[in-house]
């Protein structure tokens, strides 16, 4: 028994219309059918696992992709041999492949023979595939046709179909299963190999049966697919039955192939050599351009050992310093006025420094460059106090009262409106809240208290 129901309805087959096959609107229905379908293979894989064919599932693309050719017009349930073993011949099948046969038809399905259940806008089916692509299997099959017991046993698997059962290429219907010869079926690889198409034997339901038997169906096209299982067996390659000898020419592929990576990679290392050799001559070349340019021999050798010594350049007394020409002299005073004091050369104005800061004094000159921040006065030397009655606002003093900055004074630079505000401390700025804040106030500031009692008027003359 199955382990979940297809439950086909007219929904999905009209999810798979012509006119649909293009559209991601209709990518949700097919999906949901192809999770069904794939909860039906579990109990197909299990009946299969006991007749000792182990096989992988793989259900095709619901949306429109590379692999479909962007069209959805059917969808497919392969089963078909396991990964591991299609991965050691993928890449062997597709040295038969040319790239525009490979641009054609991209995907990988059509590369081995496999099972399949197949729906699409004008029914269901079930069915056993080798196309011509699938060289390993559909050679292998043409060679048990021309061995005399071989092919009994393969007619043999077509006869013990149902009578529903055909074959036929590409899908076309040649005859019934139950009159198939050896003739006829060498005659059908015959065009399927001048098409190309695929040699096909299965089963099909029209739309309408499938939809008025569904609750039937699903046992009827397990059955067709465990049915199928002998017939599979025949069509496909296997290393202990290889009629065609097509096990030596797949291992001559792979050495074939292995002695191409490794000369690909010998080829890699010697170009890696050769352009480290041009890089280590270039660099010398420019090394030797630079010697040529710059005679380092040529320049003295100066160490500690010869530094303070007469002949040494660097010992060279220095050139003297020529004597300032002297001011010009005044003209004599006249008689009865005073002497004038002698005016100090003026340095021009471009040439004037600004005063040098006092010694001892923390505040580095500004740069010219530099923007001129103006930063909050220092408060240690004014006398502050509590203001409960002060307002915080812009240009407040404040004292922080917890945190890392608690006990420090800063002027409020701005306020957030949402109980935060910046405070001011020197050079730094920080965001703190307005609760951990205590507005101040200069003492001399403060109202002065004045006394109830009245001092009485000066008068004059006392």
């Amino acid at each position: 028994m199955t382990l979940a129901a297809l439950g086909l309805s007219a929904n999905d087959f009209d999810a798979y219309l012509p006119e649909r096959a293009s559209s991601n609107a209709f990518s949700r229905p097919r999906l949901e059918f192809k999770q069904r379908a794939l909860a039906w293979a579990r109990g197909v894989t299990a009946r299969l696992a006991q007749l000792g064919i182990a096989v992988d599932v793989h259900g095709s693309d619901e949306h429109p992709s590379l692999w479909n050719h962007h069209r959805v017009d059917c969808q497919w349930v392969f089963f078909w041999s396991q990964a591991d073993e299609r991965a050691d011949i993928d890449a062997l099948l597709d040295l038969r492949r040319g790239i525009a046969q490979t641009v054609r038809d991209p995907s990988p399905a059509f590369r081995h023979a496999f099972l399949a259940l197949r729906v699409d806008s004008e029914g269901v089916e079930i069915c056993v595939q080798v196309h011509p692509d699938a060289w390993l299997d559909f050679e292998t099959v043409a060679a048990r046709l021309h061995d005399g017991a071989r092919a009994v046993s393969l007619v043999g698997a077509l006869s013990k179909l149902p009578d529903e059962f055909g074959f036929g290429v590409g899908r076309e219907l040649f005859a019934p299963c139950e009159t198939a010869t050896v003739d006829s079926l060498l005659d059908a690889l015959g065009q399927a190999r001048q098409r190309p198409e695929a040699l096909w034997v299965g089963w099909r339901i029209p739309r309408a049966v499938a939809v008025e038997h569904t609750a039937l169906l699903d046992e009827q096209l397990e059955d067709a697919i465990v049915a199928l299982a002998p017939l599979y067996r025949e069509l496909s390659w296997r290393a202990d039955d290889d009629p065609a000898g097509l096990r030596g020419q797949l291992d001559q592929m792979r050495s074939d192939t292995q002695r191409h990576v490794a000369e690909r990679v010998a080829q890699d290392e010697r170009r890696k050599a050769e352009d480290e050799a041009l890089r280590v001559e270039t660099t010398e070349k420019s090394r030797e351009r630079t010697r040529e340019k710059v005679d380092y021999a040529a320049r003295p050798n100066v160490t500690l050992a010869n530094l303070f010594k007469s002949d040494s350049p660097a010992a060279a007394p220095a050139p003297a310093r020529q004597p300032r020409a002297p001011h010009p002299q005044l003209p004599a005073p006249s008689p009865g006025k005073p002497a004038a004091a002698p005016a100090e050369p003026r340095e021009p104005a471009a040439s004037r420094r600004p005063p040098r800061e006092k010694a001892g004094s923390s505040r580095p000159s500004p740069r010219r460059d530099a923007p001129v921040v103006e930063t909050p006065r220092d408060f240690r030397d004014a006398e502050l106090v509590d203001d409960p009655d002060g307002v915080l606002d812009k240009g407040a003093k404040v004292r922080v009262n917890s945190g890392p900055f608690a006990g420090k004074v800063g002027v409020v630079g701005e306020l957030d409106g949402r109980g935060g505000a910046r405070v001011l401390l020197g050079l730094l700025s920080t965001r703190l809240a307005v609760a951990e804040l205590s507005v101040l106030a200069e003492a001399r500031d403060r109202p002065p208290m004045h006394s109830s009692h009245r001092h009485p008027p000066l008068r004059s003359g006392k």
